[in-house]
């Protein structure tokens, strides 16, 4: 500060009441010790500083000198030896002073003295003591400030307020000094985050700085003994507010950056986590389910990244302080969703961990879901002729399971394999309505999964490959379904009496046929129409499993055959000249079990003896000529009073017989009758023109009868037409 001089005016009077106050520029000189003038008293007014007083003393001047304040209290001695006037530099406050010089001797010596003040005046108060009326010291857009004052006697402290544009590592700096002082951090509530004393130039006053968030703060520079004038400075406050990363807006859920990921699953988000930006948060939608794996890099200090569900719910947690490729280790698996993942300082924001970082996000998709998740959609699994056929597919995460249709083209024994299994599978076999058939869990290749295959009839079946976990995520497998539907012998529309194959014999009477019983087609049935009434032999071979040979004839059962594989017979069967149905049938009536083919051998050994038709049992046959109609001549009389005949229609009609006696005077509806039966043996009508009414396709019985074969007797023939 400059050196500032006051001169001092004389007083006549020599006391502080009558002191006259007189600026000069100059040293005052006056005598002391003549004419009764024993005391000299001076009136000078003072702002704060440092002053001391100077001159000298010529002659044989004799003198003592004093300061004293306005009160009247001495204040400091002042010094006259050897021929100078001299005080110690004085800190005074602002105010009036009082220099009283005296003679030491009443007088007796006398001489001229010069006196000046000189001192340094400090600085004039700033009304910045309190946080109220605080000094704005600005920042920079980089964060620095700077500012200069004074504290000590008069102007004890410095009050500034500091507004960071954000959360930031602040480091303080005190220059210029010549005093202790005492620099102290507050809170914008008033609450003191950290003091300290110095007396020398610092340029981190608070040793590595202070942490501090986007707020105001308050700066306070004390003189050293709080204003008492000891402690006196002037200073250069310096502020470097190293502000960390502007926060973004990205610290909740609802916020969330995007972070997208490309057709192959990965993406990456650079930022940073610290004081003033606790918490990133990042929202991230998978294409579809996939195994997830997560990495931080670029880290400087320590982080907690959490994985959460669109819901809210966590998933996955972990606190990290060095750069790691999987966070999560060995992956997540994450179905097709959003997700949310933050990045967390360690210290939530409290300024000691702060960092850069960069998360990656690998989601290494399974393959796409396809549309086969139930019976409804499920894929067509077509087979070839021969029964086989093949998918492949994945179930696991995000596609559990798949279904398939197989539509067996006859039935069969259905061998199922799988391969190419990295995990667990369920499979599952179905019927058209749902029913679960078969199911079996498996996690290693297997050609027969059914052991010894399923037995499977001509109709829709499903089958369901399923996750072992069922989708969780921990049982994902690619596989290759086999479908090999070792296929019976097709189904043949024979299987009752109504459906029978007609077996035609040969004039021996014999014929060969060759047939297949068992799962899907349970049962043949095949008619013989003997020409005559015969014993008849029936040789079953080529037989593999149990069979039941069931014969019949006008809706009775006549015989019935277990067949052993092998083979078996009937020997020495009588059979009337009329239909015999045989029934072939699978050991268990086609449960599956009992499966086999066959050679079916007849043999009717005719009678040689003459054949007559006088009951239904032996009723000659009417055969059908291209016009649907049969004619048939005969006798009725003594011994062979009635005849019969049987005819078989294949089609509903009716029928008209006409029936005509050889005999003159023997009438048809007396002396000649005619019946119609039916194959049970029932009568049926006849109008009187000898007409049926519309029959079913069925065999049928006509008896030609003469009423008293002791009197009447005649030849006839009997014309049978098909109406339309």
């Amino acid at each position: 500060m400059p050196i500032q001089t006051y001169t001092l005016s004389p007083d006549a009077g020599g006391t502080f009441g009558s002191a006259t106050e007189q600026e000069f520029n100059t040293p005052h000189t006056e005598t002391l010790g003549l004419a009764g003038d024993l005391v000299d008293c001076y009136r000078i007014t003072l702002t704060n500083g440092i002053f001391q007083v100077l001159g000298g003393v010529s002659g044989s001047l004799k003198a003592k000198a004093a300061l004293y304040n306005a009160d009247g209290k001495k204040t400091a001695s002042i010094t006259i030896s050897n021929g100078k006037i001299t005080m110690k530099p004085q800190t005074l406050a602002a105010g009036t002073y009082y220099i009283m010089v005296e003679s030491r001797d009443k007088g007796k010596t006398a001489g001229e003295y010069t006196l000046s003040v000189a001192g340094t005046r400090f600085p004039d108060p700033v009304q910045n003591n309190t946080p109220y009326d605080a000094t704005a010291l600005p920042l920079s857009e980089a964060g620095a400030g700077n500012a200069n004052g004074w504290v000590g006697l008069g102007d004890s402290i410095d009050y500034y307020r500091i507004d960071p544009d954000r959360a930031g590592q602040v480091f303080v700096g005190v220059s210029g000094l010549t005093a202790k002082v005492k620099v102290t951090l507050y809170r914008a509530d008033g609450k003191k985050l950290k003091s300290v004393t110095l007396s020398k130039d610092n340029g981190n006053v608070f040793k590595n700085g202070l942490l501090l968030d986007k707020e105001a703060v308050y700066l306070s520079v004390e003189s050293g003994d709080k204003g008492k004038g000891k402690q006196n400075t002037g200073y250069t406050l310096t502020v470097d507010d190293r502000y960390f990363p502007a926060a973004s807006d990205d610290n909740s859920r609802d916020k969330a950056a995007k972070l997208p990921l490309d057709q192959d699953g990965n993406g990456a988000g650079t930022n940073w986590v610290g004081m003033g930006d606790a918490v990133d948060y990042y929202r991230i939608d998978p294409n579809r389910a996939g195994q997830v794996f997560i990495g931080v890099s670029g880290l400087t200090a320590k982080v907690k990244v959490t994985l959460y569900r669109a819901d809210g719910k966590k998933l996955k947690s972990v606190s990290l302080s060095k750069d790691s490729a999987d966070i999560f280790k060995g992956g997540l698996l994450l179905d097709r969703g959003t997700f949310y993942l933050s990045v967390e300082s360690g210290d939530k924001g409290k300024g000691k961990q702060n960092t850069d970082y960069t998360v990656t996000v690998d989601d290494r998709y399974f393959p796409a879901a396809s549309d086969d998740n139930s019976r409804d959609k499920a894929a067509e699994l077509a087979l070839d002729a021969n029964g086989s056929g093949s998918a492949s597919n994945w179930v696991g995460m995000g596609d559990a399971i798949d279904y398939y249709r197989i539509d067996p083209a006859a039935a069969g024994r259905v061998y199922i394999g799988i391969g190419n299994l990295t995990a667990k599978v369920k499979v599952t076999l179905y019927r058209a309505d749902g029913k679960k058939l078969k199911s079996v869990s498996l996690s290693k290749d297997n050609a027969d999964i059914f052991k010894g295959g399923l037995l499977l009839d001509r109709e829709a079946v499903y089958l369901s490959v399923e996750s072992g976990d069922k989708g969780k995520g921990k049982q994902n497998s690619d596989y290759t379904l086999t479908v090999n539907d070792h296929y019976f012998p097709a189904a043949t529309d024979d299987d009752t009496i109504e459906t029978s194959d007609w077996i035609d014999l040969d004039e021996n009477g014999r014929a060969s046929v060759k047939g297949w019983v068992g799962y899907g087609d349970a049962a043949d049935c095949y008619r013989i129409d003997p020409l005559r009434a015969g014993t008849v032999s029936i040789t079953l071979s080529d037989v593999t499993a149990k069979l039941k040979v069931t014969l019949y004839s006008r809706g009775k059962k006549i015989k019935t055959l277990s067949v052993k594989p092998g083979g078996g017979s009937l020997e020495g069967l009588v059979l009337p000249a009329m239909p015999v149905y045989i029934l072939v049938e699978s050991g268990d009536k086609g449960k599956g079990k009992q499966n086999s083919g066959y050679t079916l051998d007849i043999t009717d050994n005719y009678s040689s003896a003459p054949q007559t038709n006088d009951d239904i049992l032996t009723a000659a046959r009417l055969n059908w000529d291209s016009a649907r109609k049969a004619e048939v001549t005969d006798w009725v009389g003594p011994d062979d009073q009635t005849d019969f005949f049987r005819f078989e229609l294949d089609r509903s009609c009716a029928v008209n017989m006409n029936l005509i006696p050889d005999e003159a005077g023997i009438e048809v509806g007396r002396q000649l009758k005619i019946t119609l039966y039916n194959e049970a043996g029932k009568k049926l009508k006849l109008d009187s023109a000898l007409n049926t009414q519309q029959l079913d396709a069925a065999v049928y019985f006509i008896s030609v009868e003469i009423s008293n074969p002791k009197k009447y007797s005649t030849g006839y023939r009997l014309d049978v037409q098909q109406l339309a």
